[in-house]
């Protein structure tokens, strides 16, 4: 999971304020707008916009006061108009104003405004109005749902209920369009009886009360609980309770069709609609999707082959024009004619390019190129600047005019604008204004420069994109000495997970105070015993940095970086000159200097949603992001929205950032964050291209979100890797004794019997940076802080590492786990800053971190030793390869691996006791050779240990091949037997 810091656009906003408000004012349409209040507009038709100067509702005193003084003017400025114009409103009464919107040109759509007053423009999200086909305030007819552009010549215009029979629909376009042909697709089937709409890869689930002969208040819970979330009407993050629907009196919510999987073993989507978490209602009588399961109950199904409401196509004799929003007219179909404006969707499809995108330097002609991909924009400006910023917001804004700007030129037959310059603009600040059609749902704005998508560096997240030449040598990057460098094989990879900044930001990591916190920080720990010294020393061989692309900013410096703005751009405050892109320079100079002391690096990427400023809305929102049918932002990351990877040019996009931190940086592999989110055909693609530069990259896949669950079966087979959360709750619950072992057991086998297709999938563990510090959850101290340590707390960490490290498939561990770190008892410190985040490296000189330390160390040690091979495996061993040991007692556990021999590496017994008290363990030791006990719970020698109590000394006791018996297991620790002496 990531930073939930939603990254809201304020129309976004305003609709989630205006859903509550709509139940709290009267439904005239002609409520006047304040100051403080923003009532729904549109509820009955009306041309006036009003304005009450008073200062409350309840206040009718002639006050006329605005911020500035005395009132004397209130204008109205808008989207209709990109904002490029204003229209004074008249003085109706001591205290209103009032505007015709039928004269401000407003065509039918969804609105964003403004008002001005006295001169000022009013604070705050901006406020929505809804124009209808005469130009009156009216909500849209809730009929249609939605009118999709499916291809340069075809639209589709979705109904939320049936139409009737014979119907011969006229429709017309404006701008005009001639048009040939307007089928009927579906007319009678009625989503308030199927439960569902489908349209351009959009389920949206409608639930009307009448149909099932049901009166509800509006204050009732409706969710909607199916095979395909697990039968919950609720979800993590309420997903599956529906909101207010359109039609009267009925509830609806939307979801992407992509995040709804068919259970193993099923072949239909099926689903019921659940009253207040509890009343599960069957569908309603002559649904023509009801579907009985066999076992005495009736579900509703979810074909995707029918819309499950009204349909009609409507056919052009010419291409439509993308730069334009064309509203759509249909009559014939209700006693009044429709309107509603068209959204591009299918069509986006169509659209794709090759070209090098972003800044190319051509050094043999001195040209610098430059390309962005905007197809629906209808200008595009290059912007140069002498300075990092296009705009300062304090002490007061100022705009700053670039120092040179140029109109780019479009390609028609694959949407990219680009212009040529003479001379290589190395060092030069840059970015785009983008000027696209007004209308409901957009975000152009071609006052505001954008940086480049593709920019290599920025000074900041709010700043300009600065050309680089990516072939410079200079003081932050000496060049390329990594030539022998080879990723490791990846049954052989132990990953540390870390952050940039949090390990050496604190004093305690005694890295230079000029490079704390920075990509060269981390060569300033060499020689001090922390950072990279205690990495090489604990024995890890794959370091896993949190997200290092340019990330939004905050008020703290400390960041976790999911929140990324410029995909190419190494995050500027991890370099020591942001103004000069030092970070592009010195994230190369890190990773040559860590494929030099035997580390591979692995990036993890943040690509299913992005963070502000929102540059990917402001180039074309439509394009980039997945929109629920009322276009405000689907939302399953939690983070504000969700990107629509699924398009060819946000694919490509993807696909290259791969290529270019592979190819430019050297680095090793990648952890994509909340990947079920993204599209299969896009993992896929970035597999392929991964893997074409380097056959061992690392491919690392959090196989979740929080809005839809987890697709890691979709993952079996397919080359990724991906984050076991099995394990972690498994292995976690087993070592507090409250485990279940049959689930720890597939666990332990590498998965391979649930979800994986080999133990190269699976990657293990306990702690990450997302959850709460593994010393903090099973700490027995008030409020669980597990800063206060005792032997208890300490011994189920080094039983659960034993545990993680005996395991099959790749093994993981979060920063500072291995020293019992402790984040103070807090579930989710994203956002405590330094103080919490920062990694104290003199906590590791408590007696028991230090235990811990040695124990960890032992472990990854035996693990990587020839003797441990028999624990790297990376093709799915046959059944056998482990045998357990179950007592009656379900706090005990044991495995025998690898005996007979069937895979590099020596025979290992491992015993587990999660009890209060000392168990002995049954086990059998086979041959051919004597085994030594290697590991006891707090200490490992691949020498041999003796047990706790054995005489001192007396060499440690050696047990036959062959041998049969119990062994004393102390409490909360474990035995390590190996055979081959």
């Amino acid at each position: 999971m990531t930073d939930m810091v939603p990254f809201l656009s304020n129309r976004d906003m305003l609709l989630a304020v205006l859903a509550g408000l709509a139940a709290a004012w009267p439904a005239s349409g002609q409520e006047p707008q304040s100051a403080t209040r923003r009532p729904v507009l549109g509820n009955e038709a009306t041309p006036y916009l009003q304005y009450d100067s008073a200062t409350s509702p309840d206040d009718a005193s002639p006050k006329d006061v605005g911020p500035t003084g005395p009132l004397t003017n209130v204008a109205v400025s808008g989207s209709w108009s990109s904002w490029t114009d204003s229209h004074a409103m008249e003085r109706i009464g001591d205290n209103l104003w009032q505007l015709d919107m039928r004269t401000v040109g407003a065509r039918l759509g969804q609105h964003e405004f403004k008002f001005i007053v006295n001169g000022e423009w009013e604070g705050g999200g901006n406020r929505v109005v809804p124009i209808n086909l005469d130009g009156e305030i009216e909500r849209p007819p809730a009929m249609i749902q939605r009118a999709a552009i499916d291809d340069f010549q075809m639209i589709r215009v979705f109904f939320r209920q049936s139409l009737s029979p014979g119907i011969a629909p006229v429709a017309t376009l404006d701008p005009p369009v001639p048009v040939i042909w307007t089928e009927v697709v579906t007319e009678m089937e009625d989503a308030r009886q199927t439960g569902y709409l489908f349209s351009e890869g959009v389920v949206t689930f409608l639930f009307d009360p009448a149909a099932y002969g049901l009166d509800l208040p509006r204050d009732t819970q409706v969710g909607v609980a199916g095979n395909f979330n697990g039968w919950d009407s609720i979800g993590w993050n309420r997903q599956w309770v529906l909101g207010r629907g359109r039609l009267p009196g009925t509830w609806e919510g939307a979801v992407q069709i992509d995040g709804m999987r068919l259970p193993p073993g099923e072949k239909d989507l099926v689903f019921k609609f659940v009253l207040n978490g509890k009343e599960w209602l069957s569908p309603p009588e002559g649904a023509p999707n009801a579907l009985p399961d066999g076992k005495g109950s009736v579900n509703l199904k979810l074909d995707l082959f029918r819309a499950g409401g009204a349909e009609i196509r409507v056919h052009t004799a010419e291409p439509l024009d993308l730069t334009q929003n064309y509203v759509l007219k249909i009559e014939g179909v209700a006693d009044r004619p429709l309107g509603v404006q068209t959204t591009p969707d299918g069509v986006f499809f169509k659209i794709q390019s090759g070209k090098t995108m972003g800044v190319t330097l051509d050094r043999e002609r001195r040209l610098t190129t430059y390309r962005l991909f905007a197809p629906r924009a209808r200008n595009v400006w290059l912007c140069l600047f002498d300075r990092p910023m296009a705009v300062r917001w304090t002490p007061t804004f100022q705009r700053f005019p670039p120092a040179e700007e140029y109109r780019m030129w479009r390609d028609p037959a694959d949407g990219v604008w680009e212009i040529t310059l003479r001379g290589l603009d190395v060092g030069r600040f840059y970015g785009f204004r983008v000027d696209g059609p007004p209308g409901d749902g957009e975000n152009f704005d071609p006052f505001v420069v954008v940086g480049d998508p593709y920019g290599r560096a920025v000074a900041n997240a709010d700043g300009l994109s600065l050309v680089m030449d990516s072939t410079a040598t200079n003081q932050w990057f000496q060049g390329w000495t990594d030539e022998e460098w080879e990723t490791p094989d990846p049954e052989d990879v132990v990953i540390y997970e870390c952050h940039v900044r949090g390990m050496t930001v604190h004093p305690s990591s005694a890295a230079p105070a000029d490079r704390r916190g920075k990509f060269s920080g981390f060569m300033g720990t060499v020689g001090k015993g922390t950072g990279l010294d205690h990495l090489k020393a604990l024995g890890v061989n794959t370091i896993e940095l949190l997200p290092i692309s340019e990330f939004s900013e905050s008020p703290d410096p400390y960041n976790w970086g999911y929140a990324t703005v410029y995909y190419f751009a190494p995050e500027a405050s991890y370099g020591t000159a942001p103004e000069q892109g030092s970070a592009y320079y010195e994230l190369k100079q890190l990773v040559n200097d860590l494929h030099n002391r035997g580390f591979a690096v692995v990036l993890d990427m943040v690509y299913n949603h992005v963070g502000g400023p929102n540059v990917f809305a402001t180039i074309d929102r439509k394009y980039y992001f997945r929109l629920n049918p009322d276009l405000s932002y689907s939302n399953h990351s939690a983070c504000g929205n969700d990107l629509k990877t699924e398009t060819p040019m946000l694919r490509k996009l993807i696909v290259d950032n791969i290529v270019y931190f592979l190819k430019e940086f050297h680095v090793d592999g990648f952890r994509l964050d909340l990947a079920e989110l993204i599209d299969m055909q896009t993992m896929r693609e970035i597999r392929d291209a991964a893997r074409a530069v380097n056959p061992k990259a690392i491919l690392i896949s959090e196989p979740w979100s929080p809005g839809r669950g987890e697709n890691k079966f979709q993952l079996r087979g397919t080359g990724w890797s991906a984050w076991n959360n099995d394990f972690r709750y498994a292995a976690k619950d087993f070592a507090r004794g409250a485990g279940n072992r049959e689930w720890l057991k597939e666990s332990i086998f590498g998965s391979v019997h649930t979800w994986a297709l080999n133990p190269l999938q699976p990657v293990n563990y306990l702690e990450s940076h997302d959850d709460m510090a593994f010393m903090d959850e099973i700490s027995s101290s008030p409020g669980q802080d597990g800063r206060k340590l005792n032997d208890r707390d300490a011994a189920m960490n080094r039983l659960a590492a034993t545990i993680l490290f005996t395991s099959l498939g790749k093994a993981m561990i979060y920063e500072g786990q291995e020293f019992l770190r402790s984040k103070w008892g807090i579930r989710n410190t994203y956002n405590r800053g330094d103080a919490v985040n920062a990694v104290r490296w003199t906590d590791r000189d408590r007696p028991l971190a230090q235990q811990a330390l040695d124990y960890y160390a032992g472990l990854i040690q035996l693990r990587m030793s020839e003797d441990g091979a028999a624990f790297r495996v990376a093709q799915r061993p046959p059944q056998s390869y482990y045998h357990w040991i179950l007592p009656d007692n379900p706090r005990l556990m044991g495995y025998v691996v690898n005996v007979p021999q069937l895979h590099a590496g020596k025979g290992f017994a491992v015993l587990c006791n999660a009890d209060s008290r000392d168990r002995r363990i049954p086990v059998e030791l086979g041959g051919p050779t004597r085994w030594m006990m290697i590991g006891n719970g707090r200490a490992i020698n691949r020498q041999g240990l003796a047990p706790r109590g054995w005489p001192a000394g007396k060499p440690p006791p050696v047990w036959p091949a062959g041998w049969k018996g119990e062994i004393l297991v102390p409490k909360l620790e474990t035995v390590i037997l190996m055979n081959g002496f």
